[in-house]
């Protein structure tokens, strides 16, 4: 007499164990995605503001905070209470302008999605800084993840 053994065959455990691994690859690609679009929105939220902490500074002061010092100016005088942005580049304009000279700026930081729509609007200016870069720094790049704004 013979018993029948029941089961999963080793290879029937393979293919379940491979589609397995496959789905968790493309919910990680996912996750990541949306990991990034997260930290670009809330990038460009603490630079908005920042843009209205500096709109302020200069409706009191008429004048935007010098380059060297501006973030010291604008917490000190209580427009903003902190500045928690990785990266941020801010300029005053003209460059190399003292207090009660600065009539203009430029602001950006580098985002983590190259793709990101934001960019195809933002200024992408070179005054003060390169805005059409990798990294918001001096040198243009082919890839633009720099969203930069002036006022």
């Amino acid at each position: 007499m013979k018993t029948k053994q029941t089961g999963f065959t080793l290879i029937e455990l393979i293919v379940v164990i491979g589609i397995i691994a496959i789905l968790a690859a493309i919910v990680l690609v996912a996750l990541s995605m949306a990991k990034k679009k997260s930290d670009d929105t809330g990038k460009i939220r603490a630079l908005q503001e920042v843009r209205s902490a500096l709109q302020l500074f200069n409706t009191d002061k008429g004048y935007y905070p010098p380059t060297a010092n501006y973030r010291t100016d604008i917490i000190n005088n209580k427009y903003i209470t902190e500045i928690n942005i990785t990266g941020l580049k801010y300029i005053a304009l003209p460059p190399y302008c003292t207090d009660t000279t600065c009539n203009s700026y430029h602001l950006g930081v580098s985002l983590e999605n190259s793709n990101n729509n934001v960019l195809t609007v933002d200024k992408d200016s070179s005054n003060g800084f390169e805005g059409k870069s990798t990294n918001c720094g001096n040198v243009q790049s082919t890839i633009d993840t720099c969203y930069d704004i002036e006022p």
